[in-house]
């Protein structure tokens, strides 16, 4: 039996136990390919929001319908299409005005039959309905829910008429009177409260723009100062009682509950949210992170991230007998693979984050495991942890080690990394996979002896405990991280080529088939060029002596070369590589593409035995010396200076009022008495020598005066070798033994 169906045909559902009886209306028919559109006429009421919303028609066979009709799940209804449009009252300007309006944005879509037909039984017009929002202002939702209003009462420009004050089940709330807040009165209300109003609204704003510290107040906090600042509260004080009154004015006050609905419903939760948290804090844990470090990465070591992290356990110092004694918790080191999100390398250290911790880390990621591995009693097969290629380059954050210097240093050394990706500061999520395996090997760390867990006050702190030494702990890493590299699978590794070929979504299987597929052959790298490229860099210079660097002198003797031509010319300034544990030597690439190990001179040698750091204070306290020195040697030139000038004076006082003589040529009379001068200098010698043999000048004859004064020059020498030289006296010796032997 064939059921007459026509447009706009009515129908109701059956009713049963749990669903209500709804109407449908026919809103179009293909009887060409034997569909139709069903929708349902009155709107629909969301859970969430309260507000009425239409559904979209659902495209039905009409033999399906016909069966319908006939098994009696649908009726027919004679009733009007829209009742309820018809128990409306007249439209108003306003009505009319959006009617208009609403008719001519969804009119292309009605009007055209391969539109609408596309948009009822087709892939839909997305494309075409946003520009039609773009073009008359409205958002996607009210676009969906006028049409499909209007599909629903018959498809025309009255289907568009707002249905302002048509009763859909509930009646609407009655108006408050001015002043008085709506609702039911509180059973035990002290104070009474108003309706909230704009103006409260944009209070709100600025309150929340000026209060600090939100993050340490509750709600109730928040709500007792908006009310002090903006609702003027009085405070008198009775006695010693404060009693809070309100300011007999209009404004009134608000309740509490008004007060959170709107503090929640008008200031945005994410603004908010960073008002609470910080931005730092917003950033690195609560905004979105679209995309993956993986773009543009295209094989295994072409990009690795390295981070470090304080373990969360206390080591045993094992350079003690007593077991009890803690070495503190290690800094852990850990490179990842962005490709393949494998754990390359990693390193325990109980250094501070500096480089030279974290070129180790790099040294470990670049070099054999097999061996390493071999040293802390793990025996593994290439196979297993087959990571020892240089990356193309890597990504680290602002951290201390990381400095500009030591990142250019490193760039240069050839090893095989062209780029160094520096993250933002305090973004963790820029270098996601090396957190993320940080904070797994913390995991494991704390299901380990000695870990930092949850503390409990009846337990004893965990460095009263320690079990693992460095050498322990560095073999249970390994364990674990051989395991979650062979093991741990992660889905979002693969891609469409390892689908194809069936590759396991473990860590290893994505290495190697990259290895293999993605990227070119690459070489070892030496372990003495690893050495040298993972070594700071610093500026020094080449002088005669050696190679000057931060106030120490190098030297080596095939370096001789270099030394000679920096004297014989200028310095040079170069470019050394040196280690921050110890100040003993240096490394220096020479043009020639040799590399030298210098060791400090003698001159140098108070350096001796220290780190570099230690050897940086000694040249700070040096210098701290030297300003010292030169400053007691200024105070005693000034000192000797005044002395001088007071010499001179005396010295012209002297003089009295000699005139001076303006001659061009010599004093006459100079080397005569010069000569007078240097007799008299040898009286007074001769008579300071007597006195020293004992022997007094004035009892003297005068004959012996006078051959002393023909051989004054011959007895002074002779008596100045006697006094002052012990050397002369056995030169006479020998020379009177000679004397006497005679030739032989």
């Amino acid at each position: 039996m064939k059921i007459a169906l026509r447009l706009n045909m009515v129908l109701k559902s059956k009713a049963s136990a749990w669903k209500s009886p709804r109407k449908f209306v026919i809103c179009d028919i293909q009887w060409r390919t034997g569909e139709l559109a069903l929708a349902e006429q009155l709107p629909r009421t969301s859970r969430q929001t309260g507000s009425r919303y239409h559904c979209k028609p659902k495209p039905m066979r009409i033999k399906e319908i016909q069966q319908c009709i006939v098994t009696g799940k649908y009726t027919v209804c004679d009733e009007p299409l829209n009742p309820h449009l018809l128990k409306s009252k007249p439209p108003t300007t306003d009505m009319i005005t959006l009617r208009d309006a609403h008719w001519e944005m969804i009119r292309p879509v009605i009007e055209q039959p391969a539109a609408l037909q596309l948009y009822l039984y087709g892939d839909g017009i997305s494309q075409q309905i946003k520009e039609l929002c773009d073009i008359h202002g409205y958002c996607l939702k009210h676009f969906y829910n006028t049409l499909h209003r209007s599909l629903s009462l018959g498809g025309t420009r009255e289907s568009c008429t707002p249905d302002w004050g048509v009763k859909y089940g509930k009646q609407p709330t009655t108006m408050a009177e001015p002043g008085k807040k709506r609702g039911k009165t509180p059973r035990y209300a002290v104070l009474s409260y108003r309706n909230w109003t704009d103006e409260d609204s944009v209070a709100l704003k600025e309150f929340i723009g000026n209060t600090t510290n939100i993050s340490q107040k509750t709600l109730i906090d928040l709500y007792v100062e908006f009310c002090f600042d903006f609702l003027e509260v009085l405070v008198d004080v009775i006695g010693r009682q404060r009693i809070c009154t309100l300011n007999p004015t209009e404004r009134g006050l608000i309740s509490l509950d008004q007060f959170r609905y709107h503090f929640k419903k008008d200031i945005p939760y994410l603004a908010l949210l960073k008002r609470r948290v910080g931005q730092i804090d917003f950033d690195n844990n609560y905004k979105g992170v679209p995309g993956s470090s993986r773009f543009w990465v295209r094989g295994p070591t072409v990009r690795y991230e390295i981070d470090a992290t304080v373990s969360s356990i206390y080591l045993r110092y094992a350079l003690s007998d007593d077991l009890a004694l803690s070495a503190g918790k290690p800094h852990l080191y850990v490179v990842v693979d962005v490709f393949s999100a494998m754990i390359v390398g990693f390193y325990v250290t109980f250094l501070d984050e500096q480089w030279t911790a974290a070129a180790q880390a790099l040294y470990n990621a670049f070099s054999d495991k097999v061996e390493f591995c071999r040293e802390f009693g793990v025996n593994i097969t290439e196979e297993e942890w087959p990571c020892h290629h240089p990356c193309d380059e890597f990504t680290f954050d602002r951290g201390g080690p990381y400095s500009e210097n030591n990142i250019e240093s490193y760039l240069r050394s050839e090893i095989g990394t062209k780029l160094g990706n520096v993250c933002r500061a305090y973004k963790g999520a820029a270098k996601g996979l090396v957190e993320a395996a940080i904070h797994w090997l913390e995991d494991e760390t704390k299901k380990m002896p000695g870990a930092v867990r949850k503390k409990r006050r009846e337990l004893a702190h965990p460095s009263n405990h320690p079990v693992y030494t460095y050498y322990d702990f560095v073999q249970a890493l390994i364990d674990v991280i051989v395991d979650h590299n062979k093991y741990s699978m992660s889905m979002r590794l693969l891609d469409e080529n390892m689908v194809r070929h069936d590759i396991k979504a473990t860590r290893l299987e994505v290495w190697n088939y990259g290895i293999k597929h993605y990227i070119d052959e690459k070489l070892p790298v030496p372990k003495d060029a690893l050495r040298f490229g993972l070594l700071p860099e610093g500026s020094a210079s080449i002088t005669a002596k050696g190679i000057a660097f931060k106030g120490r002198v190098y030297e080596n003797a095939a370096c001789l070369d270099y030394f000679s031509m920096a004297r014989s010319t200028h310095r040079e300034a170069i470019k050394i590589r040196y280690p921050k544990v110890t100040a003993d030597y240096i490394f220096w690439a020479s043009p020639d593409g040799k590399k030298h190990q210098l060791f400090l001179n003698e001159d140098s040698r108070r350096f001796r035995g220290v780190s570099h750091h230690d050897a940086l204070l000694r040249t700070r306290i040096e210098a701290v010396l030297e300003r010292q020195g030169w400053a007691h040697k200024f105070a005693a030139k000034i000192r000797r200076y005044a002395r001088k000038l007071a010499r001179d004076k005396a010295a012209r006082k002297a003089m009295g009022d000699t005139t001076s003589s303006f001659r061009k040529s010599p004093q006459p009379g100079i080397w005569e008495r010069k000569q007078e001068a240097a007799y008299n200098e040898s009286l007074f010698l001769r008579d300071q020598m007597l006195k020293d043999m004992g022997i007094d000048p004035d009892a003297v004859p005068d004959e012996m005066h006078e051959t002393f004064q023909e051989s004054s020059d011959e007895l002074m020498s002779a008596l100045f070798d006697a006094m002052y030289s012990d050397d002369a006296h056995e030169d006479d010796e020998a020379s009177d033994s000679d004397e006497e032997s005679g030739p032989p």
